[in-house]
């Protein structure tokens, strides 16, 4: 037997900002793209939606981004360069610049931002909090990490993409190394994005193959534990040669289907 709702207690819900209509699904992605150096990230953040603005905290970015730029992609950067022995005033201006920067970025509505990597901008975060990335017990990151999803949320509102390039680090367990990795820098990364990738590069008999696996995918459960390769040859004479597999283009058809 159905009990049907009372229409009085229902409007007084919906006055207090309850809401059933259904939302419209928003043809984008907020990726998480985590593995070791040379395995074709800042490639994958490249052939994303332009105008793409790059937060670029890495050098790992040079030599890549410019054959996209003289291929004609429309990519903006903001280039970061973190002082080591600066004082605690001088990180919290750069960290004050780039949220402010990221909150603009968002503002434009379309295209791609990206981290390159969220890793360091974190780190950047961190040292405008503490003045130090050594020395500081977990309970006191819960400031950092509340700021962090509140930028994450940002995403979530815009009709952007979002592209966050995250390096890696080794686990350890009793003081011992095992053969496996986790994110280095913002833990809640893997929860807090919509697709979840680790990149790969791999030496084959034809050569070498570059791919990404899909460790989380929230709109197609299917997705995940699914491996994506290059099929095209990797050739390094200076040109521009996007594989039609491992790009962004593809990645937002599989994830949302061909668009209409």
């Amino acid at each position: 037997m159905t009990i049907l709702p009372n229409d009085s207690v229902l409007n007084q819900l919906r006055a207090m900002g309850f809401d059933n209509t259904i939302s419209e699904t928003k043809r984008r992605l907020i990726v998480s793209v985590s593995g070791k150096e040379g395995t074709g990230k800042s490639n994958l953040l490249f052939t994303a939606t332009p105008p793409v603005f790059l937060f670029d905290i890495d050098t790992g970015s040079e030599g890549v981004v410019e054959k996209f730029q003289q291929a004609g992609n429309d990519i903006y950067i903001y280039s970061i360069r973190v002082p080591k022995d600066a004082t605690q005033d001088i990180y919290q201006g750069m960290w004050a610049a780039v949220k402010d920067r990221i909150k603009m970025v968002y503002k434009v509505n379309e295209g791609t931002l990206g981290m390159d990597t969220q890793t360091e901008i974190y780190e950047l975060a961190r040292l405008a909090h503490f003045g130090k990335l050594t020395q500081v017990m977990p309970h006191h990151y819960a400031e950092v990490k509340s700021q962090w999803r509140e930028i994450l949320k940002l995403g979530y509102d815009s009709k952007m993409n979002t592209v966050l390039i995250n390096k890696i680090k080794p686990i350890w367990v009793n003081n011992t190394r095992t053969k496996d990795y986790e994110i280095s820098g913002f833990d809640e990364t893997p929860y807090a994005v919509q697709v979840a990738l680790t990149s790969f590069r791999e030496q084959t008999e034809n050569g070498v193959v570059f791919g990404y696996t899909i460790d989380k995918c929230r709109k197609r459960a299917s997705l995940i534990g699914q491996e994506y390769r290059t099929i095209m040859p990797i050739v390094d004479d200076g040109e521009l040669h996007t594989d039609p597999i491992v790009n962004f283009p593809f990645l937002l058809n599989l994830v949302h289907g061909e668009e209409k």
